[in-house]
């Protein structure tokens, strides 16, 4: 029994080993795919530690966090997720690490820039956007369009993507004349401010973005929010159009 009692305790040893030792787990909304690879970088050298992501909508990642999911930072588009899983003991401390920022990007062969009022004009046949449902800078896109009186005109023409990031690919496969698409993911990519327009941001709630740490390894988590909010992390982030708070 003695020697039974020891193998269980040795095996759960050699777990939490394996689990420390196991790259840093980290779900971002889609917003920060350009964005979060350069603070994992950071964060590599600071620490030792790999990274890996799971990029997503807000919505859907804060769900696989309060049903157990194996992560130890969410980075959402919102802060109202982070306080979400706060609220359901899963994630400890809140951080707001920047202000999103909305435009309307132009697919690759356009010649100029478009402005928010002009989707309504049905020669954009297909807009996308990421899906309200769950996905902050959909819900900002769905109250832009309808602060400008649009969204009876355009949501006929809408494709309604998974996520940010697979609103910004569609436009920039062509699939779509042009998208409500995250600054974050078209600065990161370098596109030309030729091909797109901000979205004043009085036209929708503030896209206040917030992290947490997670998990029994929320201590190691914290860590990646330090390398986030230190000087090169802001700076990465400002770079990518992220507004500091």
């Amino acid at each position: 029994m003695r020697y039974l009692a020891f193998l269980l305790l040795f095996a759960g040893a050699c777990a939490r080993r394996a689990a420390d030792d196991s790259p840093l787990k980290v779900a971002a909304a889609a917003d920060l795919a350009q964005a979060f690879p350069e603070i994992g970088v950071l964060f590599t050298q600071a620490t030792g530690k790999e990274v890996v992501f799971s990029f997503g909508s807000s919505g859907l990642l804060a769900k696989q966090v309060e049903a157990g999911g194996p992560f130890d930072v969410l980075a959402t588009a919102n802060v109202k997720y982070v306080d979400q899983v706060i609220a359901a003991k899963k994630c400890e401390g809140r951080t707001i690490y920047g202000i999103g920022q909305l435009v309307v990007l132009a697919a690759p062969n356009s010649t100029r820039a478009v402005s928010l009022e002009e989707l309504g004009d049905p020669r954009y046949v297909k807009v996308a956007i990421a899906n309200p449902e769950h996905a902050p800078y959909g819900i900002a896109a769905q109250q832009a369009l309808t602060a400008k009186g649009l969204w009876e005109s355009v949501s006929p023409r809408l494709i309604h993507a998974e996520n940010a990031r697979q609103a910004f690919q569609l436009v920039e496969s062509g699939n779509a004349e042009a998208g409500l698409i995250p600054i974050g993911l078209v600065r990161g990519a370098t596109i030309s401010s030729s091909r797109y327009t901000l979205v004043d941001q009085a036209l929708h709630a503030p896209l206040q973005q917030g992290i947490t740490a997670c998990g029994p390894r929320a201590a190691l988590g914290q860590k990646f929010i330090d390398v986030l909010m230190s000087e090169k992390g802001r700076a990465a982030m400002q770079k990518r159009g992220f507004v500091q708070p």
